[in-house]
């Protein structure tokens, strides 16, 4: 582990994470072998937020502003504590989509809305896009994704649906509600409903007449065929986060401020 990296005051910036997520996990053991887990404050997402965190990890500026969230790699939060605006990942397409992909909120929000329009906001493209780091402007990728948003909701709605299915698993895991069986049985109507639930909070980013998306037969049937090795991924996956005392404790410990 290399030398710790202490910052003081207000130039901290905050990360968001969350104890059942493995990049927020994965991030947190890399921020510790870089020394620069003493840079942030650590901020478990269950808590009262001032920032809404469409995904985990998410880092928030000392002022306040989120400028990257999920996928974050180690080195592209060290860049950013140390004060660099890492290079871009992909074009802005890709990287939106790429955060969509990570997002099971955005995606269960596309897909509902069969739509991509609703994401092409300020509060998801300046973490999704590194706006704040002066990586990209808003206007420009605004313009270009609304021109765009037909087009890349056809190339990427089954990827999205596979990606949320899996959200869904962890759901059904969460909830004590999973099973091999439950899974190869499951039928649109329930996979409408646990997407439409994802989708909305109380019914803030619902469509105006909420409606079976019709990405749920296409989620059903890729459950009745997945499931098993899903579900077993997922088991696993909690077992492993769970089971790190390590990470459990920063989370739970003194550390974790809102």
């Amino acid at each position: 582990m290399e030398n710790m990296v202490e910052v003081s005051g207000n130039r901290r910036y905050k990360l968001i994470v969350h104890s059942t997520c493995m990049s927020s996990r994965e991030l947190l053991h890399g921020l510790r072998r870089k020394g620069f887990l003493g840079a942030v404050d650590i901020v478990p997402a269950s808590t009262s937020l001032s920032v809404f965190p469409w995904s985990v990890p998410m880092l928030v500026s000392p002022r306040g502003r989120p400028v990257a969230m999920d996928p974050l790699s180690v080195e592209e939060a060290v860049a950013i504590l140390k004060g660099a605006s890492p290079p871009p990942r992909g074009n802005i397409e890709e990287e939106f989509m790429e955060a969509v992909l990570y997002s099971s909120y955005a995606s269960a929000i596309m897909l509902v809305h069969g739509d991509l329009r609703p994401l092409i906001t300020p509060s998801f493209l300046n973490p999704a896009l590194r706006i704040p780091l002066g990586r990209r402007g808003l206007n420009e990728a605004s313009s270009l994704l609304e021109a765009e948003a037909s087009e890349l909701y056809e190339e990427y709605w089954e990827r999205v649906a596979r990606a949320l299915a899996k959200s869904i698993v962890r759901v059904l895991y969460w909830s004590g509600r999973l099973s091999e069986g439950g899974l190869k049985n499951m039928g649109e109507g329930e996979a409408a409903s646990l997407i439409i639930s994802l989708a909305g909070i109380g019914r803030a980013n619902l469509p105006l007449r909420p409606s079976k998306p019709k990405a749920a037969g296409f989620i059903t049937s890729f459950l009745r065929r997945a499931g098993t090795a899903l579900a077993r991924m997922v088991m696993k996956e909690q077992e492993i986060l769970l089971g790190d005392k390590w990470f459990i404790g920063l989370l739970e410990g003194p550390r974790a401020l809102s």
